[in-house]
């Protein structure tokens, strides 16, 4: 079954994640306390930024240059196309004559992480931040939507810097879970102390700071349309002071309309090509690594369709979702996506009309068959909205077309095919 998967891939395309240095302004403009850092475009602006954090902070040792490119695991990564071995560079005060240079080796090159795949994504900026020393205290917090409950769920953990899904594993009294109803506007400050004293942070007047900083992010979270705040570590200084190192931050893609500023922030070079050109069309396409392409209007029906695939011993090569805006121009535009993918041996149209009209998806698939000389077979159910007319439209053109009428027979013709 494909479930596990295919929740995954919609996920990745139903939110927009941005830049940990938009996700430090943005903790800043409310009140987070965060490290000192500057973005770096150009290589040659790196030595000028380092002097400036040197000279704002005389106890300031070292600065780190960050990769700036949308994936974890950043400092285990490696460059496809620079002698560097990690995306993330410590430079000393003593070394700053090389900065540019590391900067140079890390801007506009290939960083491979185990989250990117072998083919890596581009650097797209460097964040050069302050090294923060005396840490006393390494600690998780995350917030998220969690739909299996419909609250705001806040994970606390005084085990910071780490992979959290071992601590849970090894160590789940480690881990405290607060969920939150979804209509809260602030968290209320005994919540935010508990929370907080649950961090391990030490000093009374350090865990109300704490609380202060928890109750700023959940603000963040409910005022931006976030679905995720994630910041590891979140740590304290000396026993003293406390700050948001790291972060990672989703919005969900519903709120566009209102969040209108967050999403410029949106870095198209870091998202797949052919799933941008969708999204210009109103097509939610995910590349797979199957060989049988699928078109479908509905989410549900979409990860209904692979997992059928799946049972029947069939690979998808795609997650498309046409929605309710399945017209011919469309569906010439999801079929062009599709035949970029070699290994494409059959496409599975799986379509029940209600907004969506059969004979408007049959006469897109005879124009882009013909516009685009497909040669695989197509396998075609329609169901729904002027269904009869489409499959007459279909049966008239005398294409490779394979009309099914039965949900699983027409999933087991396409597997059939592919093979």
């Amino acid at each position: 079954m494909l479930k596990a998967s295919s929740l995954k891939t919609q996920i990745a395309k139903r939110f927009l994640n941005i830049h940990e240095f938009r996700a430090q302004n943005l903790m800043k403009a409310y009140g987070v306390p965060v490290p000192k850092g500057f973005l770096v475009e150009d290589s040659k602006d790196s030595l000028k930024f380092a002097k400036k954090l040197f000279e704002e902070n005389s106890n300031l040792e070292t600065v780190v240059l960050k990769s700036q490119l949308l994936s974890g695991g950043r400092g285990k990564g490696h460059f496809k196309d620079s002698p560097l071995t990690s995306g993330i560079q410590f430079i000393t005060k003593n070394e700053l004559d090389k900065i540019n240079g590391v900067a140079g080796d890390m801007i506009n090159k290939t960083l491979v992480t185990k989250q990117t795949g072998a083919e890596g994504k581009k650097v797209s900026y460097v964040y050069l931040t302050e090294c923060l020393k005396d840490i006393t205290q390494e600690s998780y917090l995350s917030m998220i939507m969690d739909r299996n409950s419909q609250q705001i769920l806040i994970v606390a953990s005084d085990q910071g810097g780490m992979n959290i899904e071992e601590v849970a594993e090894k160590t789940p009294e480690k881990i405290f879970k607060y969920y939150i109803p979804i209509d809260t506007k602030e968290l209320s400050e005994s919540k935010a102390l508990e929370v907080s004293k649950n961090l391990g942070f030490q000093g009374e007047e350090h865990v109300k700071e704490g609380a202060k900083v928890i109750q700023n992010l959940f603000k963040i979270f409910q005022e931006k349309d976030t679905s995720l705040i994630e910041i590891n570590p979140i740590v304290q200084i000396a026993n003293k002071d406390i700050k948001c190192i790291d972060a990672k931050f989703s919005f969900d893609d519903a709120a566009e309309f209102r969040q209108k500023d967050v999403f410029s922030w949106r870095d198209l070079t870091q998202e797949d090509p052919d799933e941008v050109e969708a999204s210009k069309v109103g097509l939610n396409y995910v590349k797979l690594h199957g060989n049988i392409a699928t078109l479908v209007n509905g989410a549900g029906l979409a990860m209904a369709t692979m997992d059928t695939l799946k049972l029947y011993g069939g690979t998808p090569a795609n997650f498309l979702d046409c929605g309710g805006t399945a017209t011919p121009e469309t569906i010439e535009t999801a079929f062009r996506l599709i035949l970029k993918n070699s290994e494409v041996k059959t496409i599975l149209v799986n379509i029940f009309g209600g907004i969506v009209r059969c004979d408007y998806v049959a006469e897109g698939l005879v124009n882009a068959s013909k516009n685009l000389n497909i040669g695989i077979p197509i396998v075609v159910r329609l169901k729904g909205t002027n269904v009869e007319q489409g499959k007459e439209i279909l049966n008239k053109s005398g294409m490779n077309f394979h009309f099914v009428e039965e949900f699983d027979k027409a999933a087991e013709k396409a597997v059939s095919f592919a093979k």
